[in-house]
């Protein structure tokens, strides 16, 4: 006799293939525009810290909204985990950004000029913490923004993720208590 999956296990699988869906769909969106916007200007130092402030303010205003949502979400965890992979992307999409730019900017800020795919390279590397050493931040700015961005990396990979889990299970538990 062959096992048939009822209502509910097709609709838990329908909202684990439309969460896949949505978050493969934010990777692309965002990795598309990374890749096909213009990056870096002869603007100077002054656009970098302006852009950086302007991203540092979207990305504060990205996770506030990711909050509102798990909590407002039929499903919190599953929203949760669609609002890390969101913050995920857009965090290593901005940090290689600011390399680029960097690297435009000064060619000898890093031990090689940066590509859009060096610089995600070189991010995801930083954020792994794997650091292979083939590229590496050779000016004070360069090295500067480095070690900002490992400081956020590590705040991105203990303090967001516990949040938004912590917020998940909070609102998961609440509404459980109030069905009981």
């Amino acid at each position: 006799m062959i096992h048939q999956p009822g209502p509910d296990t097709r609709a838990r699988i329908l909202l684990v293939v439309r969460s896949v869906a949505r978050s493969l769909a934010t990777v692309v969106v965002v990795l598309a525009v990374y890749f096909a916007v213009p990056i870096g200007d002869e603007r100077g130092a002054w656009s970098l810290v302006v852009g950086a402030v302007v991203s540092l303010a979207g990305f504060g205003y990205l996770f506030a909204y990711q909050l509102r949502s798990i909590r407002t979400a039929a499903y919190p965890m599953v929203r949760a985990v669609e609002g890390l992979v969101s913050i995920a992307v857009i965090y290593l999409v901005a940090t290689s950004a600011a390399h680029v730019a960097l690297s435009l900017q000064n060619p000898q800020a890093y031990s090689e000029p940066l590509s859009r795919l060096d610089a995600v390279y070189f991010t995801v590397t930083m954020l792994t913490t794997v650091g292979f050493g083939d590229i590496t931040a050779v000016t004070a700015v360069a090295r500067s923004f480095t070690t900002v961005q490992m400081v956020l990396g590590v705040l991105l990979v203990t303090g967001v993720v516990r949040l938004l889990m912590w917020v998940a299970r909070t609102e998961r538990d609440r509404r459980s208590s109030e069905a009981a």
